[in-house]
């Protein structure tokens, strides 16, 4: 008997459960060889065939018995388990119209660790078994030269290697109301099933007509989370499942190479190479239901020492080597915890962290970490488990607007926190150079502190910020909303607090989202010098936007570079200033308005300001009831030390001639920006639309902002950091030219 894919399969004595049988077969034989989907290289990409690494769950779409003439819906999960960025170019099914993958719109961007959830959907006409495929073709974005700008070298190049994911899909339909049919015999007619009584009818005459079923089995779903994850040999995850359309939710687990518990806690194997382990949940109530995830599965060498810390259910009398056995507080931890060979990672497990409660290292309102130092070589990274930018199951560090954390340890990172009610700060008030150098702050999530003059602490500089004497760090791709009282509070001097403070030397700010901050978004002063500012996107900040200046300290770090070689390119800066040039209690106007260039000082000629945009900013008025236009000084301010508004333009090379300016946010610059009539309030944000937030700041695909960035490079002497961030806010990978701000056009 021969079948056509899609066709319907009646009147036969062709078994849809034998079908399955066979398909799940299939199912089984790619489980056991670690295989997700087939995979082929495209005709004519010149690539011999290879893995995807794309993952999709289920592997198997199963849209169950439905009605004829109704219609189906099954959602399914696409995961970048792999390195490198991939690119969906196209999601189809056949055959049509029985299965469609509607609302697919084009080209999806995923980069390592990104999944993306598309709908497909199953829209029998007739009464039958139907299958057919769902067909990814994919492109796998390989980076072949680093992104180095002409400024210190050429421009990079992406290699792309080309698949073809297919994923199985079937179904079968019964007739519509209730009604199913039966074969007629010789001479006779077609049963009609009995939509009231669920019983079929034969009313053939002569043979046999053959009873049909009026009832119709309700789908069942079941689902995995997370549908994807990437750990180490003997590490240990918690995976869950979610049954639909049964009393009976539940499931049995199993693994292909590891071992999974009846609760659904994973344990890696041990490998000695990479390779790709799937967990399956099957349905107790029908065993053809089932989920599955993709597990990487990578070998830990012993030298990399792996630390687990739970806020909720640790101990620290455990010894803090496994997610069942981890520490409780970050003070133990800090001191347990030791340098491996190849470094240290430190899984701070989601749930809240109250930074008074942390144990010995905390006192009189600041939690401080020190003397668990890494190296260039042998990082200490303190890692969340989930992004906070996006997802609220996150691990939260809750100064409780009394608390505060500083690092003095060296090379550590910190990445996918969410820091709220407190601020962070990078080296030490003693201003002791040996503090707090070369961390990272990474893709975390900063909101809400201080925002009432009863908890503001004077002389708070940023929710983050770094001492004097602290240099070598890196503040990228984070989100950073409201801190302080726009106004300021009594006993208050100067402007801040602001968003992101650096008080130090040799910084690298990129890639943030910076909002709501009493002050300015970003500020570079006292020992300021050789640092990189750029692809920032700055909005409604009370002060202004984004200041540099040298500031008093020249005798530390800088010396007599203080002010010198900064490279400020590609940021927006939109409806800041909005205090008007008045901070009220302070009793100081400042200098307010979009970007400031500020007493940086005679000798400072090398610096590079490049293609930043300035969207709709109060500056310079000094006007409490704001009688300038909107936006009427967008451009650089210079102040000098006479005080004069401009200075010689040999103070920030390339700017204002490459600035951009307008008055109003052009329609077709961002997904959904806050409109201008949101100043005044806290209204205006950029918290991430998954978090709550109102307004998406991803810039669009041939608007204004689009490839309208720079590459000017102060190319600091004693900092060889590249001067334009290779990726994103997103991890995307940037264009050349790149865009405006913190996420690039896709």
């Amino acid at each position: 008997m021969k079948f056509s894919p899609g066709k319907e399969i009646a009147r036969s004595s062709f078994s849809f459960f034998a079908f399955l049988l066979f398909l799940s077969t299939l199912v089984v034989t790619s489980l056991l060889t670690g295989c997700n989907a087939v995979s082929t290289a495209s005709p004519g990409s010149g690539q011999s065939a290879a893995q995807s690494n794309l993952f999709v769950a289920p592997t198997a779409i199963n849209f169950g018995t439905v009605q004829s003439s109704s219609k189906a819906t099954s959602l399914f999960q696409v995961t970048n388990a792999g390195k490198s960025v991939e690119i969906i170019e196209s999601a189809s099914i056949t055959p049509t119209p029985t299965f469609a993958v509607p609302g697919w719109s084009g080209r999806v961007v995923l980069s390592p660790g990104q999944r993306v959830q598309l709908r497909t959907t199953f829209a029998p006409r007739s009464v039958g078994n139907y299958f057919g495929t769902l067909t990814l073709v994919t492109a796998t974005s390989v980076l072949i030269e680093s992104p180095r700008r002409p400024a210190v070298g050429g421009p990079a190049r992406r290699l792309y290697h080309q698949h073809q994911v297919n994923v199985p899909v079937f179904g079968a339909a019964t007739a519509a109301n209730g009604l199913s049919s039966g074969s007629g015999g010789s001479g006779g007619s077609s049963g009609s099933g009995n939509p009231s009584s669920g019983s079929g009818v034969n009313s053939g005459s002569a043979g046999g007509g053959n009873s049909g079923s009026g009832s119709s089995a309700t789908q069942i779903v079941v689902s995995v989370s997370p549908g994807s994850a990437a750990m180490g040999s003997g590490q240990s995850k918690q995976f869950t499942a979610s049954v639909l359309g049964s009393s009976n939710t539940s499931v049995s687990w199993s693994a292909v190479y590891g071992s999974i518990s009846s609760s659904g806690v994973y344990t890696a194997p041990n490998v000695g190479s990479q390779i790709t382990d799937t967990v399956s949940a099957v349905s107790v109530a029908d065993a053809t239901n089932y989920a599955s995830a993709s597990i990487i599965v990578f070998p830990v060498r012993p030298s990399l020492n792996t630390y687990y810390v739970d806020p909720i259910n640790g101990n620290d009398s455990n010894d803090g080597t496994s997610q069942s056995s981890a520490w409780l507080t970050l003070c133990k931890t800090n001191s347990s915890a030791t340098l491996g060979a190849n470094g240290t990672i430190i899984n701070l497990l989601p749930g809240p962290f109250n930074l008074s409660a942390q144990g010995s290292c905390y006192s009189n309102g600041a939690l401080v970490l020190s003397g668990l130092n890494g190296t260039p070589s042998q990082r200490v990274r303190w890692m969340g488990q989930n992004d906070p930018r996006s997802n609220s199951n996150s691990t939260v560090l809750n100064g409780a607007n009394s608390a505060n954390m500083y690092v003095s340890n060296n090379y550590n990172d910190f990445i996918q926190l969410e820091l709220t009610g407190g601020i962070i700060e990078f080296g030490s008030n003693d201003d002791n150079p040996s503090n707090g150098n070369n961390d990272s702050l990474q893709k975390s999530f900063l909101h809400d502190a201080y925002t009432t003059c009863s908890t503001l602490v004077v002389g708070i500089g940023g929710f983050f910020l770094t001492s004097r004497t602290s240099q070598g760090g890196l503040v990228d791709s984070n989100v950073v909303n409201n801190i302080g009282v726009p106004g300021g509070c009594a006993g208050e001097v100067g402007t801040g607090p602001h968003g992101i403070y650096i008080a130090g030397y040799h910084y690298q700010v990129t890639n943030n989202l910076v909002s709501n901050a009493e002050g300015y978004g970003i500020h570079s002063y006292h020992d300021g010098c050789e640092s990189e500012i750029s692809n920032n996107t700055v909005v409604h900040n009370y002060a202004g936007g984004i200041i540099v200046s040298a500031g008093p300290q020249t005798d530390l770090g800088c010396g007599n570079n203080a002010g010198n070689w900064y490279t400020v390119d590609n940021n927006l800066a939109a409806y800041n200033g909005w205090g008007c040039g008045v901070i009220t209690a302070a009793g100081n106007a400042g200098v307010q308005g979009g970007m400031i260039v500020y007493d940086t000082g005679s000798g400072a000629v090398n610096n590079v300001g490049d293609n930043n945009y300035l969207i709709s900013n109060w500056s310079y008025t000094g006007n409490a009831s704001c009688t300038n236009a909107l936006g009427s000084n967008n451009a650089f301010i210079y102040a000098c030390d006479s005080g004069s508004p401009s200075c010689p333009d040999g103070q920030f090379l390339g700017d204002p001639a490459s600035t951009f300016s307008a008055t109003s946010m052009p329609g077709n610059a961002l997904v959904n920006p806050c409109p201008a009539s949101s100043w005044g309030s806290t209204a205006c944000s950029v918290v991430p639309v998954a978090r709550g937030g109102t307004y998406d700041w991803h810039v669009l695909q041939g608007g204004p902002l689009d490839g309208a960035g720079g590459n000017g490079c102060a190319g600091s002497p004693g900092f060889a950091a590249p001067c334009i961030p290779a990726l994103d806010a997103d991890g995307l990978l940037r264009n050349n030219p790149t865009s405006i701000g913190a996420y690039e056009a896709n």
